[in-house]
């Protein structure tokens, strides 16, 4: 589906071939990579010098969409390309990302055999292997870490300072804040959780590792002699048969899990207390909402699954999807399924059935609320109350902008057979899905381990809705 225009211009006097195209994730620049005695990017309609060949593997805008970076070979020889400046030549260059602000790059460049990160033009330490998909700056920009393995040791490297060898590490994370960093290892039969440099003790294995967003509070869940704990600031919990879900507040005043001492009998712990016994509990759903001390969390119940939202359950039904919390304020909704109809439930209240319901999105501050149903042939945006009918909508896209004032979402026209993107219930622009596959190439050689066309088109939308607000 990726649209690479296969390279034909094998014949003499073709012109120039489009290799590439793609758009920023603003969607207000554009950028091709042709073919014409040689390889260039085209950014804004400037052309930029010509090279042997451009990696789209390693091409990126940051997330503000002002500084584009991309790797180009010349004689053998590649090099990082960051707004139209080169850098060193390496043998090769690997996983690129840029920090969340923009300011920082950071990338993976080979020369002699041996790998290293090059944070700002200044080289880190050479190392064997350096592990796909760990490169990342913490979220304000100032912090950068990575694991990398020499030899048959696995090192985290944070700010440039290398940490002790070790059999293997997995879920290296900085805090929201970028105050802590953290990740688990593994020694031998020993698993351990290392937190600023500081390696807890040894556990059988260690299955989560949460940092608080700030309050710099650090928790993971470890198993020894059979038996599961919740490790909460270095305080062990009495054993489980299982634990799972760990969640901290935003805050970092709470700290809440799921855990079980028997089959059938699974309840949420909350600040070290064992709350209401039920069948089981979804532990992907524990989320604290803005500012709150108690969490909302999926239960299941003889009678079916029900929403557990301030210590109060909600109706039972057969089939329950993740709750949505504001980001501010103290709504919250969910979609929920029962005798085959979808029910859109608003902080607590069902609203009409449906053949189908979304995901309801709530705007930051909690004032209005949006959801898409399907309704005969066609789907229906219900804004506030509000219907919007449309031939398509792709679920997934569907957003509300920070003052919460505008809306937007892709929808599609049957008659016309094409995608646009509507404003406010008015059509804006027009959506090339193939744009978004390429759109989804870039951003995972910005850094993303994962990333779906929904959330390249949900970008857009974003972008296209920020217009309305300029």
């Amino acid at each position: 589906m990726i649209r690479i225009v296969a390279l034909l211009a094998v014949l003499a006097g073709c012109g120039p071939t489009l290799v590439w195209r793609g758009q920023s994730p603003d969607r207000r620049r554009s950028i091709e990579v042709v073919e014409h005695d040689g390889q260039y990017v085209v950014i804004d309609r400037v052309r930029g010098p010509t090279y042997d060949a451009i990696g789209l593997g390693a091409l990126a805008f940051s997330a503000d969409s002002r500084h584009l970076a991309y790797a180009a070979r010349r004689g053998g020889q590649w090099r990082v390309v960051v707004d139209g400046r080169e850098g060193a030549a390496y043998a090769g260059i690997g996983e690129l990302v840029f920090s969340d602000d923009g300011g920082r790059v950071a990338y993976a460049a080979e020369r002699g055999g041996q790998w290293f990160i090059v944070e700002d033009a200044v080289e880190g330490p050479p190392f064997d292997v350096l592990l796909a998909g760990t490169l990342r700056f913490s979220h304000d920009g100032k912090r950068l870490a990575y694991a990398a393995v020499r030899g048959d040791q696995t090192h985290v490297v944070v700010d440039g300072v290398e940490g002790p060898g070790t059999d293997g590490v997995g879920k290296l994370a900085f805090s929201d804040d970028g105050a802590r960093v953290g990740y688990l290892a593994r020694r031998g039969p020993a698993a351990f959780a290392v937190v600023d440099g500081v390696a807890g003790p040894p556990y059988e294995t260690i299955s989560e590792l949460a940092l608080s967003p700030r309050g710099a509070r650090v928790g993971y869940v470890g198993k020894r002699a059979g038996s599961w704990h919740a490790v909460i600031d270095g305080i062990e919990s009495t054993p489980w048969d299982l634990v799972a879900g760990l969640a901290f507040s935003s805050e970092g005043a709470h700290v809440a899990y799921a855990a079980r001492k028997a089959q059938g009998d699974t309840a949420l712990v909350l600040d070290g207390v064992r709350g209401t016994s039920y069948l089981g509990l979804r532990p992907a759903s524990i989320a604290f909402g803005a500012d709150r001390a108690t969490p909302t969390f999926i239960a299941l119940r003889a009678d079916g699954y029900v929403v557990v939202h301030d210590g109060v359950e909600g109706p039972a039904f057969t089939e329950i999807r993740f709750p949505v919390l504001a980001a501010r304020g103290s709504r919250w909704a969910y979609v929920a399924q029962r005798d085959g109809a979808w029910f859109p439930m608003i902080d607590g209240l069902a609203r009409r059935a449906e053949r189908w319901a979304g995901d309801p999105v709530l705007s930051a501050d909690g004032r209005r609320v949006a959801f898409v149903v399907r309704r005969g042939a066609d789907m229906t945006v219900m804004v506030d109350d509000v219907a919007h009918r449309f031939d398509l909508v792709l679920d997934g896209t569907l957003v509300f902008d920070p003052s919460g004032r505008h809306w937007g979402c892709v929808v599609g026209a049957r008659a016309e057979r094409r995608f646009y993107i509507v404003v406010d219930g008015v059509r804006r622009a027009p959506v090339d899905v193939d744009d978004a596959i390429n759109a989804a190439i870039l951003t995972r050689a910005s850094g993303d381990s994962v990333v779906d066309n929904d959330e390249v088109l949900r970008g857009w939308v974003v972008a296209e809705v920020a217009k309305v607000t300029r």
